[in-house]
């Protein structure tokens, strides 16, 4: 009797051990639940390419003295490590994820990284090696809102405004036309500048899919925070504006020059001008003078906690730093490139 339990014990053993290991590997793969009013990275940051994002005590950023291949530190500086080899940007964090778009095959090798590997994707913070595609797509910007990502997808039937929940198992078009840069997310609302009609202030809801229009001032790249938005006014030789969402209300920051990008920290506004004066200048977002940071053309502003990073137009190193709310001293960002240096030896 005895001799007869053991095969029927013994297969038990393994149907158990085989539901554990189908039952943990279903819980690996499920894809924790943000919050609905999560957002993946700043506004600011994405309007530039989106190749730093600040998150849970790191900084996550796209490292050009390294092909631009993903990398993490402090916010200091410290602890820099390579997370992914291949080229990144538009990079949003939330929860254990990284998502990101690739848009080169980057510097591994093998046959993987000869083909055409753009699009969107998604990697854990523990284990970013182990990332998947989500969608093998071309696209210009890309934002995290709650347990979606919107981006302008650009496929086989056109351009338009795709949405992919974050577990990647649902898609759908949310418009059948192109919204320029949806990157600034608050108030359960996407927040955009309209270039089919006109360029007022619209928004999104992303509970409806409705379009409103916010504002009947025709901006450019705007940045909401709570009820007001940092915009660039077209019809005002592109100043430097924000408006009072609530009563509309106008104050225009700098109207020296003309503004062609620029990025929001908690105290200050970064921004580049062209025209007659070509400048890197930074502004109190209270408004008052502004500061010359560089003579000459820059772009790509990024800003964490700690520094404003920049580069000088049309080059792609060095990467320049500032403190975001210190003094105007310029300097490399060396612990990139030393840390790039030591990931080719």
């Amino acid at each position: 009797m005895k001799k007869k339990l053991i095969p029927i014990i013994f297969c038990v053993c393994v149907l158990i051990l085989m539901v554990v290991v189908y039952i943990n590997g279903q819980r690996s793969r499920m894809i924790t639940k943000n919050a609905d009013n999560a957002i993946g990275n700043t506004a600011g940051n994405l309007y530039n390419g989106g190749y730093f994002c600040e998150n849970d005590g790191y900084v996550y950023f796209s490292n050009p003295y390294d092909n631009y291949a993903l990398y993490r530190m402090k916010p200091e500086e410290t602890d820099v490590e390579k997370l992914i080899t291949t080229e990144t940007k538009c990079i949003n964090v939330m929860g254990d994820y990284i998502y990101y778009y690739q848009f080169g095959s980057g510097s591994g090798e093998g046959f993987g990284y000869v083909i055409d590997m753009n699009g969107v994707y998604r990697a854990p913070k523990k284990s970013p090696k182990t990332g998947s595609c989500l969608d093998k797509i071309h696209l210009d910007t890309m934002l995290l809102y709650g347990n979606n990502l919107y981006y302008d997808a650009n496929d086989s039937s056109g351009v338009y405004l795709k949405r992919m929940s974050t577990d990647g198992k649902s898609s759908e078009a949310v418009t059948d036309y192109k919204l320029t840069a949806v990157c600034s997310a608050a108030n359960g609302k996407l927040y955009f500048n309209n270039t089919t009609d006109n360029f007022h202030l619209n928004t999104l809801d992303v509970s409806t899919n409705r379009i409103s229009d916010v504002l009947s001032e025709d901006v450019y790249q705007p940045i909401v925070e709570g009820n007001t938005a940092y915009c660039i006014d077209i019809h005002n030789s592109y100043a430097l504006v924000k408006y009072d969402l609530t009563t509309g209300e106008k104050t225009v920051l700098d109207d020296s020059t003309r503004v062609d990008m620029f990025n929001v920290s908690n105290n200050y506004i970064y921004y580049q001008t062209s025209g007659n004066t070509i400048e890197f200048r930074r502004i109190p977002k209270r408004g008052g003078t502004y500061e010359v940071i560089a003579e000459g053309a820059y772009n790509t502003i990024q800003i964490t906690s700690k520094y404003v990073y920049f580069r000088q137009f049309q080059a792609e190193v060095p990467v320049y730093k500032i403190p975001v709310d210190g003094a105007l001293t310029i300097s490399t960002f060396d612990a990139a490139k030393n840390a790039a240096i030591e990931a080719q030896k």
